[in-house]
């Protein structure tokens, strides 16, 4: 089951601009290697396969598969912010040269 997210900048684009046309892209923010990645994933599988693993177990599990996708650093929430509004940027550029 996905989390419910909140917040998400695209989401806000009906609401401030009802009247335009939206191209949307989707970017991605690294937290680890892509091999780490991998590796929860095939733990939180296994997990779905084994419900009677120790709470333990099932715990570190589901942190390890949190933490490939989601740091909790002010550092890197803030790289995330940079990194949307530099692309936000680009984009407006890009349709103002068009």
């Amino acid at each position: 089951m996905s989390a419910k997210l909140t917040g998400l900048m695209w989401m806000s684009t009906d609401d401030e601009c009802p009247q335009a046309e939206v191209i949307g892209i989707a970017m991605e923010h690294g937290t680890v290697p892509t091999t780490e990645v991998i590796e929860a994933m095939r733990a939180e599988q296994w997990l779905q396969l084994h419900p009677e693993a120790p709470a333990s177990q099932a715990q570190a599990i589901k942190r390890r598969m949190r933490d490939a996708f989601h740091n909790d650093t002010p550092e890197w929430k803030r790289a995330i912010v940079d990194q949307a509004r530099e692309s936000a940027l680009q984009g407006v550029a890009g349709l103002a040269a068009g």
